[in-house]
């Protein structure tokens, strides 16, 4: 069974985790998106967290995120995810949108997954 989004950005400080519990005020929306690494054009069909670096900053317990920026968390497996910060300050729509992750890789984040592969 799945976890919580809450449960699972517990995890989110700088890649250690926190044992602090969760907030259950954020708002994280929960979709499933296409996630496209730009540098290879690989393509993921995955469920993303969406929610503002304020809230992100709240429950990971950091000052890590800008507070008025759009957040994308995609968690990959076991520890493993990919904070992307979006390029416009509202979610991902159905042509796309850019953004960047922690480690500086450029993303495309879709919430039309019709061709995603």
């Amino acid at each position: 069974m799945p976890r919580s989004p809450h449960a699972m950005l517990r995890a989110l400080v700088a890649g250690a985790f926190l044992d602090a519990p969760v907030s259950a005020a954020a708002a994280v929306q929960v979709v499933e998106v296409c996630a496209e690494y730009v540098g290879t054009g690989a393509k993921y069909r995955v469920e993303a967290n969406i929610l503002s670096g304020s809230d992100l900053n709240r429950e990971t317990g950091s000052l890590s995120y800008t507070p008025y920026s759009t957040y994308v968390v995609i968690f990959w497996g076991s520890g493993q995810a990919s904070v992307i910060e979006l390029d416009i300050s509202y979610g991902p729509g159905p042509l796309g949108s850019r953004g960047v992750d922690q480690q500086g890789y450029r993303w495309s984040i879709s919430t039309s997954t019709m061709f995603c592969r």
